[in-house]
């Protein structure tokens, strides 16, 4: 394809796709600042937090709405300028014309893919945080999970501290070994426990005679790799795709749940590009015998419908009611292989 002709037309798309993104992310933020304004914990010195984060929360749930509106907005506006036409008597054909558009929506959907992989992807919370509480950040109480072959109870978790920490480990239906420490601070990809005590269980034939070992030790590295980030959201469904890959290897927790959420922050957000270039398929190429607004009010209700069902399915499966490849993957996998035989089929 010439190159001039990619610019222009990936040019168009790009410049289309940024406006209603910005557009629908103003609006998210302008509605929710109307419902919230008057809770008290929105003071002058977290508003700025709180915009932020509405923003970054608002690109994921508008972005894939954003980019087949710019698809059915860019042609139809190329179709009234007979723009069309003009590229195809240049020896344009069908595909070349979209895959510009195509590529770009593409590249917004990985981008917004690999942010899910930093904190971007707690704004949600950070931003519930800031609602309720005032601050980014809150204090977790009473918290057991299995981490690996682990048993842990925090009393206490706060600003990246814990306190009051017991550890338990098990082999074979028998404990092991108790770790007890009064505080715990995260270095070096570890927690460092301080003041610790250490029990040793050993047990003999005869369950009645039990040996146990007690150690103290100033300091103790424990749970490696089990970043303070996973400790602020460990009763939230909202992680980060790095960190929701850490969950499903070494959480005992439902894992259909956990899946849901890799497929929402990766999955989910490639089916606009496909989506787009079905719709694009389905829109004429000239205006004649074509009311092109009507056509584009279609579309639109048409692209809403089809996002507000798989949305409504990715709900579903987060809550663990529906399977989630079933929910989520085979919809989306049915949209690709439709688009690619739209696609092989206009070549």
């Amino acid at each position: 394809m010439n190159k001039l002709y990619f610019r222009y037309l990936a040019g168009q798309y790009f410049k289309n796709c940024l406006i209603f993104t910005i557009s629908f992310v103003l609006f998210y933020v302008f509605v929710d600042l109307l419902a919230n304004y008057k809770r008290p914990n929105l003071k002058s010195s977290a508003l700025l937090l709180y915009i932020s984060f509405t923003c970054i929360s608002a690109i994921y749930y508008v972005l894939p709405i954003s980019q087949i509106l710019s698809m059915i907005y860019t042609k139809i506006t190329m179709i009234k300028k007979n723009e069309f036409i003009a590229l195809y008597s240049l020896g344009l054909d069908r595909n070349a014309s979209i895959i510009p558009a195509f590529l770009v929506s593409i590249v917004f959907s990985l981008v917004a893919i690999s942010f899910n992989f930093t904190n971007a992807a707690y704004a949600e919370n950070y931003k519930n945080n800031i609602l309720k509480l005032g601050y980014v950040s809150k204090d977790l109480n009473d918290l057991f999970f299995k981490y690996k072959d682990e048993y842990v109870y925090i009393k206490n978790y706060k600003d990246k501290v814990i306190f009051d920490i017991k550890i338990l480990k098990k082999q074979n239906n028998e404990i092991t070994n108790l770790i007890k420490a009064k505080k715990g601070v995260f270095a070096n990809g570890s927690w460092i426990l301080e003041d610790v005590v250490s029990i040793d269980y050993n047990i003999k034939d005869n369950f009645d005679d039990v040996l146990l070992v007690k150690e103290k030790f100033d300091k103790k590295v424990v749970l490696k790799d089990f970043k303070p980030e996973i400790l602020d959201n460990l009763e939230s469904d909202e992680i980060s795709l790095k960190d929701a890959f850490f969950y499903l290897k070494n959480f005992q927790s439902d894992k259909d749940i956990t899946r849901a959420n890799i497929y929402r922050q990766s999955i989910f957000l490639m089916f606009a590009p496909f989506l787009s270039l079905i719709i694009f398929y389905k829109l004429p190429i000239m205006p004649r015998m074509n009311d092109l607004n009507i056509v584009a009010i279609v579309y639109t209700c048409f692209s809403l419908l089809v996002y507000g069902m798989l949305y409504l399915l990715l709900r579903f499966a987060q809550n663990g009611a529906i399977n989630p490849e079933l929910s989520i993957l085979l919809p989306i996998l049915l949209i690709i292989l439709y688009s690619l035989m739209k696609f092989h089929k206009n070549r």
